[in-house]
């Protein structure tokens, strides 16, 4: 999400989607533009083995000719543990997980990268309020924002916001998430 002028605009829609190694091989690299022209993000995917996941680095360029002041990056994911809808909810200070409640033992968690210059910020969302089909919920896939921070047990969206501040123009900011097992 992009705020100009104190105004939010939801960038949504994409003009084209170019991949590069080809599919199914890894660093995965795909390269996508705004329609409205204004913020082009590269994401590179990289298989860590080491770590039993995947790593999420997220280039984000202002590609417009004027400065914008605030941007927000939501990255969601719908755990399923097990095919299990309804999950076990956690989140700290960087990371947020979901479990299978019938065994605590396997999971997916989505943990940020340290970062001197990125703050980001873990959070839950009911998938119906999340779902951006759901025409009756808030469709927070739609939009850079959540509903919930604690414990919580149920068919839910678990949620890494990142804020970069002050992007001008030509400018490029990267945040690196990373996908582990739990």
């Amino acid at each position: 999400m992009k705020q100009v002028n104190g105004r939010n605009q939801a960038i949504s829609l994409i003009d084209h989607d170019e991949c590069s190694n080809g599919t199914g091989t890894f660093p995965l690299i795909i390269t996508r533009n705004s329609l409205d022209g204004v913020i082009q993000l590269k994401q590179t995917f990289t298989l860590n083995a080491g770590e039993r996941g995947l790593d999420v680095k997220m280039d984000i360029k202002n590609i417009s000719a004027s400065p914008l002041v605030y941007v927000w990056v939501n990255r969601y994911f719908d755990a399923d543990v097990d095919s299990a809808p309804s999950n076990e909810w956690e989140r700290t200070g960087d990371s947020v997980w979901g479990k299978n409640p019938a065994d605590l033992t396997r999971g997916l968690m989505l943990t940020a990268a340290p970062s001197n210059s990125i703050t980001t910020w873990p959070s839950l969302s009911g998938y119906s309020s999340w779902d951006p089909s759901n025409a009756a919920g808030p469709q927070y896939a739609r939009q850079c924002s959540s509903s919930g921070w604690g414990l919580m047990t149920g068919d839910m969206v678990g949620t890494m916001q990142a804020y970069l501040p002050g992007l001008a123009a030509g400018q490029t900011k990267s945040v690196t998430l990373r996908y582990r097992r739990v």
